[in-house]
């Protein structure tokens, strides 16, 4: 498992990202999400919208850094 992939893994379980948010993290690595139940990997999956991407990357990362400058 490249090391990518398993910080996007870390994420996702920390509940710093969305799952939709991982497997589009996932689909720019160029490796392949499972396919959600109930829909077959040969499905044509639907055109990435980059923006979108980004932009929920943009704020996981901002919750994530608000989480480690939280005073305590």
């Amino acid at each position: 498992m490249s090391e990518e992939r398993r910080r996007i893994l870390e994420m996702l379980n920390a509940g710093k990202i969305t799952p939709e948010d991982a497997a589009r993290l996932l689909e720019a690595l160029g490796e392949e999400p499972e396919a959600p139940a109930g829909q077959s990997a040969s499905e044509p999956a639907e055109k990435t919208d980059w923006i979108s991407v980004m932009e929920s990357l943009g704020e996981g990362v901002g919750k994530a850094v608000q989480e480690v400058a939280k005073p305590e």
